[in-house]
């Protein structure tokens, strides 16, 4: 202390570390732990996303306890919750953990977030007035297929499922497996209430416009000889229902299956779906996620 009164002497905190800091190599084992669960592709291809999905099976709490389990099986002691979740946050690239959301429209909610929705308020209008068209010709059609029975008319929606990773179960030496990719094309006829699921997995195929065109040429071969025209709805993704793949392929089906005259493919206004295919994908994941499954050395039951 001077005889001012100021303290000249040295200030003990600076390059002082915190006593409860972790070690670098304690966050790498963490990490490296946290790399060990197997990551899974989003259902739609975002190209300008850096993130990696974790199983939706997975939470925050279902990792920690996986691996305190992990840490007492190797004689180690794990780091709290707090320092391991900060450890997630962390990683690069980031983590989140995959969950199957309801389409949202960016038009709609752009318009109502907007203070001044004047310059937006034609193109809003016009959107909305698509997809009241696009309900109404799905009605029509639908009314058209019941009144007809589908004997000579059926209008169908399709819809791509969420990936349906494999094996599924709680326990947890699943977890840490690498996960089959699963697809589901499923088909609504709207005329007998019938819906139909096309399963493959990334073995056989991807999910993309030729797999989508194969399995609708494969419902069309399968409708009796009397239907002459077909009426389908489906959302407006491009990569699998609206691209010239899937046009070449019902335009090869006009032409292959002389029963048919018409392929009609219709879209949905981007962001109002409400296709009946969607209502087969909810039925499925409530029974999936109440399933109990039981491991064994042959397999998954």
């Amino acid at each position: 202390m001077s005889s001012t009164g100021l303290f000249i002497g040295h200030d003990k905190r600076i390059d002082s570390k915190p006593h409860n800091i972790t070690p670098i190599a304690i966050k790498q084992q963490v990490m490296s732990y946290i790399d060990s669960f197997p990551k899974i592709e989003s259902h739609y291809c975002r190209r300008d996303s850096k993130k990696e999905y974790l199983s939706p099976e997975l939470n925050i709490s279902i990792m920690y306890r996986l691996y305190q389990e992990y840490c007492e099986e190797n004689d180690m002691s794990p780091v709290s919750r707090f320092v391991y979740q900060s450890i997630l946050h962390e990683h690069d690239p980031p983590l989140s953990f995959y969950k199957p959301k309801k389409d949202q429209c960016t038009v709609c909610n752009v318009f109502k977030a907007s203070q001044n929705k004047e310059p937006s308020r034609v193109n809003f209008e016009n959107h909305k007035r698509r997809e009241k068209e696009s309900l109404e010709m799905k009605e029509n059609d639908k009314k058209r297929a019941v009144e007809n029975k589908g004997r000579e008319f059926r209008a169908i929606s399709f819809d791509l499922q969420a990936i349906l990773p494999i094996p599924f179960a709680g326990d947890s030496q699943v977890y840490y497996k690498s996960h089959l990719n699963v697809y589901n094309l499923t088909i609504y006829d709207c005329s007998n209430k019938d819906g139909i699921c096309y399963v493959w997995d990334e073995t056989h195929g991807s999910k993309g416009s030729s797999e989508i065109g194969t399995c609708l040429y494969k419902y069309l071969q399968s409708l009796p000889q009397t239907v002459e025209h077909v009426a389908t709805f489906s959302d407006t993704c491009g990569g699998q229902n609206r691209n010239k793949f899937v046009s070449a392929a019902m335009l090869y089906s006009v032409n292959k299956l002389t029963n048919l005259k018409t392929i009609d493919l219709k879209f949905m206004e981007s962001g109002h779906s409400y296709l009946e295919a969607d209502s087969m994908h909810a039925t499925i994941e409530r029974a999936r996620r109440h399933k109990k499954f039981i491991l064994h050395v042959n397999g998954v039951y």
